[in-house]
């Protein structure tokens, strides 16, 4: 069961979003707590659980109280309150404390505001994106996966009566707990819906379109370390010497695009030094500012299938080797995971993550008129 609702929390770091309209990137709070906020918190000063007052709020609202209505659709208390108390645990456990007071300033807004702000977004882009699924997914489809889970969690739970009481300790209710299966399943298939599979139906034209946007390159590299503490000049002389010859032998052939490639690949897989090349055999694909500057200059220096000279950076001697962007090779890493990205994956959850961002925009948004004055303040501290 905890993996599933580990699956469901994974929707808004997947959405990237802090609220209706914004991503996270634009309204990331850039202000810190305050040490006498800190000071402040009850729960540093007690040693209590600091999640008491989030855990206790979870009964402050009939669990069918209407919250706002989100392009007409009514979001009840209990779906809000799981997005809310999901956010402020979080602040909790990288905090270790909640505050006393949320009137700290974030960039502009309070923490309160913020706060909110996050929780109507994720809402937001939960019901846009069940909204724009309409006529693209399989509804039968998701229905099933749903109730698959929903059986295998009960067996591994001990029944639906255990199951159900788990979900309470998580602050979830039934109803909130489906409607959040759905839109995770749904943002899953909606994707595959737009852009196929792993992003298998977008044309390398959109790729390439997408990646130039992005001011991204394609680079293989062989390099020799110079860096260990054990170099000598001697050491460092011999490494630049094989690296002459082997940009030599690698210019003889450089009006072939076709040669000088698997000449490239032959001498990168049998004598380069980068320990990279396990997780990105396909070469790099990066931006300016994420190299170090001799690597870049010499990278955004090349057309494809252009070979540089000798490259000198504080890891060793580098020869690149630019090549185009195509579909299939690894792009990045999952952080979490460490799994392979293929392109195509990455610039269609990209260009996922726009479209999202465009349809969580268009929303609207109207309060209740029983939480008109809600905040967390009060929810926490004043009920």
């Amino acid at each position: 069961m905890k993996k599933w609702i580990a699956c469901l929390l994974l929707l808004s770091i997947l959405l990237s979003l802090s609220a209706c309209g914004g991503t996270a990137e634009e309204t990331e709070p850039t202000a810190e707590p305050t040490a006498e906020t800190a000071e402040e918190s009850a729960g540093e000063e007690s040693g209590a659980d600091p999640l008491l007052p989030v855990k206790a709020a979870a009964n402050a609202y009939p669990d069918d109280a209407v919250v706002m209505t989100l392009d007409g659709q009514e979001i009840l208390w209990d779906t809000y309150y799981y997005v809310l108390s999901n956010y402020l645990s979080n602040i909790a456990y990288q905090m270790g404390y909640l505050p006393e007071s949320f009137d700290v300033d974030v960039g502009g807004m309070t923490m309160d505001e913020y706060i909110r702000k996050v929780a109507e977004g994720y809402l937001c882009q939960c019901v846009a994106t069940l909204e724009h699924s309409e006529g693209l997914v399989d509804e039968e489809a998701i229905a099933r996966r749903m109730d698959e889970e929903w059986e295998q969690a009960c067996a591994a739970n001990g029944g639906e009566e255990a199951m159900l009481s788990l979900l309470a300790e998580d602050g979830l209710t039934r109803r909130a707990y489906d409607y959040f299966a759905r839109a995770f399943c749904t943002f899953e298939a909606l994707e595959n819906a737009l852009y196929g599979e792993g992003g298998n139906d977008l044309t390398l034209e959109q790729i390439d379109e997408w990646t130039a946007e992005q001011g991204l390159v394609r680079c293989k590299h062989i390099l020799l370390l110079t860096n260990g503490e054990d170099m000598t000049d001697e050491d460092k002389a011999a490494a630049k010497a094989t690296m002459e010859a082997y940009l030599e032998d690698l210019r003889a052939v450089a009006d072939d695009p076709e040669r000088l490639h698997k000449l490239f690949d032959e001498l990168m897989q049998e004598y380069s030094e980068d320990t990279g090349l396990v997780m990105y055999p396909d070469g790099y694909v990066f931006g300016k500012g994420e190299m170090v500057q001799e690597f870049e200059d010499a990278a955004f220096a090349l057309e494809p299938y252009g070979l540089s000279d000798l490259v000198e950076t504080s890891y060793g001697y580098h020869i690149l080797l630019r090549l185009p962007m195509e579909k299939g090779i690894v792009a990045d890493m999952n952080q979490s995971t460490y799994q392979p990205i293929e392109l195509q994956q990455m610039v269609a959850d990209e260009l996922y993550q726009k479209t999202l961002a465009a349809w969580r925009e268009e929303v609207s948004v109207e309060m209740s008129e029983d939480f008109a004055g809600f905040t967390i303040q009060k929810l926490l501290y004043e009920q």
